[in-house]
């Protein structure tokens, strides 16, 4: 998907996937901290679910437009045929998505549990993090924390 991008933006999406994976459990375990799991914490998670759904369903036809507007590529029926295959056909982006939405409905739902996709994060990291970045932050929070 990224070949014959440039490396400082396939880095940027590798990041970008990786703080995805990272981070994917941290608000709803905040959430759920915060709210209990009782059935009103379980209502206003599946309500934001679906304002979500119905958010992104509007959305999608204009994102879609502006892509191809910004591509050239508007009125082109090759490239609008192109799109929907890239978001619902075999293996697209929104194919299969209605499992994840089955699963989200369970009570006792938690992104680890349904997908734990932590394992990718070491050899993700080795990619797009320089070590050199991790010593200058530690210095910083250290200089920080003596201040």
């Amino acid at each position: 998907m990224l070949d014959g991008v440039d490396p400082r933006i396939t880095r940027l999406f590798r990041w970008h996937g990786y703080e995805e994976v990272e981070h994917k459990a941290v608000l709803f375990d905040a959430f759920h901290a915060a709210r209990g799991h009782g059935l009103y914490t379980y209502a206003v998670r599946i309500a934001g679910l679906w304002i979500a759904v119905v958010l992104l369903a509007l959305a999608l036809p204009s994102v879609s437009y502006r892509i191809l507007a910004s591509a050239g590529a508007a009125q082109d029926l090759h490239a609008w045929r192109g799109l929907i295959r890239f978001v619902f056909g075999r293996g697209g982006m929104l194919r299969g998505r209605w499992r994840a939405v089955a699963a989200y409905h369970r009570p006792d739902f938690h992104p680890w549990r349904y997908l734990d996709n932590r394992r990718f994060l070491s050899d993700l990291r080795d990619t797009i993090i320089d070590p050199a970045w991790e010593v200058r932050a530690r210095r910083t929070a250290a200089r920080q924390a003596g201040d």
